[in-house]
Parts: C-alpha cells; sequence; structure tokens
C-alpha cells in the first residue's frame, strides 16, 4: 500500500502544480468556459486538458466560504461533501466508491449491450447469468423450489429439522452427515462453514502450493457475541424464525417450530462467536500460523475429548479431506504431508464445542447457514424481510439495485471477460506504459534512497536492493487478454444454463474450487496477474513481492494521464 501512497502523492503534486496556475478561475460545467492565465516564460505550467481537469477537481472540492485558518478541513474538503451525499445503502463516501460507481455503470453497459457473431463466449455466458439474475419476473414464478434443489444437492433437507428428527448417516463413510454437508458447501457453493480448507502459496515458502486451513466465516448473524444486549439478540431471533417462515408457508403441510430452531441456531452462534473473539485482537498473522500434519491436527482436535473413533461429532480430518478431494486425482500422505493451520487453539476448543452439542443442532445451524445465503436470490420477500433486518440492527437501509447486485455477481465470476471489453473501450494503452514508467521510476528512487541511509550495514542495503529489483509489476490487465483463444481457454470448462442461477452458479464454483485444489504439489507461477481488470484498487504482495496496478484505478483522481 506504500507504492499506492506514492502514487497519489505523486499524482497530488502534479495537480497541484496546475492548480496554482488557475486558483483565481472558478469552472464551470462546460471545460471550455475556463479561462487560462498566461504561460509563465519558464513554460513550466502545465496546460493538459488533465491538469486543467485535476486543478478544477481540487478547486470544486474546496469552500471558500471558509476561514482555513479556523477550520481546513472545511476549507479543503467542504465543497466535496457537499457534492457527494452519502447514498442510502452505505455509511460512508469516498473516492473509491465514485471511481467504483462509474465503473460499475460501464459494466452495467457492457453486460446489458446484445451479442454479435465476434462476441466472446465468456462474454455471452457473463450476459446471460446477469439476464437470469435481473429477470424477478421469472424468479417469482419459479419461487422457492430452485433453492430447495440445492439444499438436496448438498445433502440438506428443505427445512430444518424437528427436534425428533435428524438426518440419516452416510451408509459409505465414517464421516458424520453434517461434515459432509460442510464439505458439500465449500466445494459445491464455495461457503466455509465452520472452517475452511483451500490450496494456496505457502506464506514462508511461495515456492510451493499447500493446504490451508482456517477458522470459516462466520457468516450471519456476524454482530452475535456473549456480549451483545437482551434487545439486540431478540430482534436477530426474532428474524431468524421469520425468514424460516417465509419458506414454510411455501412447503405444503410443512409444520416447523420456527422460534425454538431460531433460538437454537442463535445459541450455536455466539459460542461460534465466542471461540474466535480473542483471535481477531491478534496483529502478528504469522504467530496465528502452524506447519503441521494432519496426524498432528488430528491429536489437537482429539484432546481432551471423551469420545469414541466413531464419534459422530468428533472431527474426522482424514475422511473429511478425501471427500473434499475426491475425484480430482490428487495424492495426498496424511502422515508426512505439511499443512498450515490458522490459529490451532480454535480448532481444539471447536473440537470440544461440537463434542458437548448434538449433532441435530449443529445440522440445523448448517442449515440455516445455507439456506439463509441462497433465500435473498429467490423470491423479492427475501429481500425484503433481509433488507428490514439490518436496517433495524444496523441503521442503514440495504437498497442497492438489482441491476447492481447482479452487476457485481456476474463480475465477481466472468470479471476477466468483461475487463477485456472494458480495457478495449474505456483503458488507454499509453496509460499503462507510463504507468509502468512511473513505477521504475519509484523503484529507482527507493533503491537510491536506500543506498543513502546510514542506518543499514553494506550487506543489508544489498539485500534490500536486490528485493527492490525483483519486485515483479503488473500494470492494467494481464497481456495474455490480447491472444485470440486465450480467453475462452481461460474459462474452459465453465457452464452457463440459461435462465437458472443456482445451476449455473454451482456448476461454475465447483470448476473454480476443483482447478485451485488441483493446484496442490504443483509450482506457482509468479506471473498470475491477481486482480481483474475491472478493480479499482492497487496491491502489494509480500509473499509474491509484485505491485498490480489493475486497469480500474488508473483514472482521476488516483491517476491522470498527462499529468507530467
Amino acid at each position: 500500500m506504500s507504492g499506492c501512497l506514492v502514487l497519489v502523492v505523486l499524482l497530488l503534486s502534479a495537480a497541484i502544480v496546475a492548480m496554482s496556475a488557475t486558483m483565481y478561475v472558478f469552472t464551470s460545467a462546460r471545460l471550455n468556459e475556463v479561462t487560462l492565465p498566461p504561460l509563465q516564460e519558464d513554460g513550466h505550467t502545465c496546460q493538459s486538458d488533465e491538469c486543467i481537469i485535476s486543478a478544477a477537481r481540487i478547486i470544486t472540492s474546496l469552500d471558500p466560504s471558509a476561514d482555513p485558518c479556523h477550520d481546513f478541513y472545511q476549507f479543503a474538503c467542504g465543497g466535496w461533501i457537499e457534492n457527494n451525499p452519502i447514498p442510502d445503502g452505505s455509511s460512508q463516501k469516498n473516492q473509491f466508491q465514485v471511481l467504483n460507481d462509474d465503473l460499475t455503470y460501464k459494466i452495467k453497459h457492457t453486460l446489458e449491450t446484445p451479442d454479435t457473431t465476434l462476441t466472446l463466449k465468456p462474454l455471452k455466458q457473463a450476459r446471460s447469468m446477469y439476464k437470469t439474475c435481473m429477470d424477478e419476473e421469472t424468479m417469482e414464478k419459479m419461487g422457492v423450489e430452485p433453492m430447495l434443489k440445492v439444499l438436496r444437492a448438498i445433502g440438506l433437507t428443505d427445512l430444518p429439522l424437528d427436534h425428533e428428527k435428524r438426518l440419516n448417516e452416510t451408509d459409505d463413510s465414517e464421516l458424520a452427515h453434517w461434515q459432509s454437508v460442510i464439505a458439500n458447501s465449500e466445494r459445491m457453493l464455495g461457503y466455509s462453514i465452520l472452517f475452511s480448507l483451500h490450496v494456496g502459496e505457502h506464506p514462508m515458502n511461495t515456492s510451493k502450493f499447500v493446504i490451508q486451513i482456517n477458522q470459516g466465516n462466520l457468516g450471519f448473524p456476524e454482530k452475535v457475541s456473549s456480549k451483545e444486549s437482551e434487545e439486540e439478540a431478540k430482534v436477530i431471533e426474532v428474524y431468524i424464525a421469520h425468514y424460516i417462515d417465509l419458506l414454510v408457508k411455501r412447503v405444503p403441510g410443512a409444520k416447523v417450530n420456527t422460534s425454538r430452531v431460531a433460538h437454537e441456531v442463535l445459541q450455536f452462534s455466539k459460542q461460534l462467536r465466542n471461540l474466535t473473539v480473542e483471535n481477531e485482537n491478534k496483529k502478528d498473522l504469522l504467530s496465528q500460523l502452524e506447519e503441521i500434519t494432519f496426524a498432528d491436527l488430528q491429536n489437537i482436535t482429539d484432546s481432551n475429548l471423551n469420545l469414541s473413533i466413531s464419534d459422530p461429532n468428533r472431527l474426522n480430518w482424514t475422511e473429511y479431506v478425501n471427500f473434499v478431494f475426491d475425484g480430482l486425482n490428487v495424492t495426498l500422505d496424511f502422515d508426512s504431508e505439511l499443512i498450515i493451520v490458522k490459529n490451532t487453539e480454535y480448532f481444539q476448543k471447536l473440537s470440544e464445542l461440537l463434542q458437548n452439542t448434538p449433532a441435530e443442532t449443529i445440522e440445523r445451524y448448517i442449515w440455516w447457514r445455507v439456506f439463509s445465503a441462497l433465500a435473498p436470490h429467490t423470491m423479492k420477500e427475501f429481500r425484503e424481510a433481509r433488507k428490514k433486518f439490518w436496517q433495524a440492527t444496523t441503521g442503514i437501509i440495504e437498497d442497492l439495485p438489482k441491476w447492481k447486485v447482479c452487476a457485481y455477481k456476474v463480475n465477481e465470476i466472468f470479471g476477466m471477460a468483461i475487463g477485456y471489453e472494458y480495457i478495449k473501450k474505456h483503458f488507454n494503452e499509453e496509460a499503462k506504459q507510463k504507468a509502468l514508467e512511473m513505477v521504475n521510476d519509484i523503484h529507482k528512487a527507493f533503491e537510491d534512497m536506500v543506498k543513502e541511509v546510514d542506518w543499514m550495514d553494506e550487506a543489508t542495503k544489498n539485500i534490500t536492493i536486490q528485493k527492490i529489483n525483483a519486485v515483479m509489476p503488473f500494470i492494467g490487465f494481464p497481456d495474455w487478454m490480447l491472444i485470440p483463444g486465450a480467453m475462452e481457454k481461460y474459462y474452459e470448462g465453465i457452464e452457463v444454463v440459461d435462465g437458472e442461477w443456482f445451476a449455473s452458479h454451482m456448476k461454475i464454483v465447483e470448476v473454480y474450487h476443483n482447478t485451485t485444489l488441483k493446484k496442490l504439489n504443483t509450482k506457482p507461477d509468479r506471473n498470475i496477474f491477481v486482480a481483474f481488470p475491472t478493480t479499482v484498487n492497487a496491491f502489494y504482495s509480500p509473499q509474491m513481492n509484485s505491485i498490480t496496478f489493475p486497469a480500474g484505478i488508473l483514472h482521476p483522481p488516483f491517476y491522470g494521464l498527462g499529468l507530467e
């Protein structure tokens, strides 16, 4: 992020130079009405369109009625605050959001543009998914049945179980049924419940991939903990019951004590939250990571427990991992394979909690997690109920237009295909080259600074300079995007079923998840572009020693071609 700060400082410096030449000019809505002062004899005043626009942007952000000696913040930012009110559904407004909103409108236009004979297959698929997402009339007609098919596919029932019943154990595995369900949930939907398992670069040795296990995304309700007030807990509990009631009334003959189920789910959520509160306060990431074998992890989760090997609530890591990697032709050695586990203390406490919790309760919690994530993608009444809940608990009206929600979701999947269209229409190749020159200039300046410091010895300076020179810059977009056929190869195996959001989403997630798992025992590629071109942000990866400026961030006010 330091590189990003340097970038911003450089851009602001250039803009301030331009502003000094035009400070007395108050711009109108039309650029050609701006009166420029005479050029200085030294010829150093920037007169490019971008310099003038940047100067105007700064001037219109000021509040000239404020006294800078009394309230400098109001003087410097008052105009911007007045012209950029915080929208409904948000708690803030900043320059990132302004640029991202502009980019999202461009994505919307791309997705709503009709296909032609030259349209790439992945972009056709993206437009098909967007159209399906936007078709609320068809969603209402289909009702909850598409969601129920997903629940059944991962091993869950249509409705949360009654207290007198539970799901049957699998006949051909020692794995408890709820463990196979959370494995299916991660593999088929991308939802991490209780814990997550994925394959990624080794944090201490980026030349290899390794299995990484971490506490899962606790999901909704995020705020729940033992410190929540009784009033807040009651609001959450009523919402859970109401949300389930909306489904129950659509299943003929269904009878569920939703209040009792809601109370049970909430209490288990609070217990899970308590396992992670202490961990959230830790700042040193590496201190939380342990490199151990699956056998070591099994010993950790089995320690201090009074259970048998066949106990249905025992975390059986061998069976679980075999289930996740089933059919992928990946060789695993559970006795010697080293894995990375984040916060083993969490897993020990989780194991104790699971032993002391009825399997039926765990299954109901898992059912709720999956159901509450899927339901908003079905009928409008579920979306309205969720919106009212967030307004009641956070004060924020969650009211994004449907097109924006759909654009976000489709871009998460087809960001490279959409990015291909974006760079063709909205990104100047010269900007990529200029940004690369700027990054190289920053490298050179930093190297010169290192050479001059007196608190480093020569050996440390040499290593630091080696690190600087080894930084991999990724600017704008990956070059392979322009190679004919490369985009189709990138999305190879992806299937989209026209008119069926859930079916398409499950097929896509499973392909992505399996592709990631199959990276185990292979070497990472340092030339991978880590972000979509449409990303409005910049990144430095300490592990990969790479710096990335996607095309989305290389626009005003963060970057302006012509400010040289």
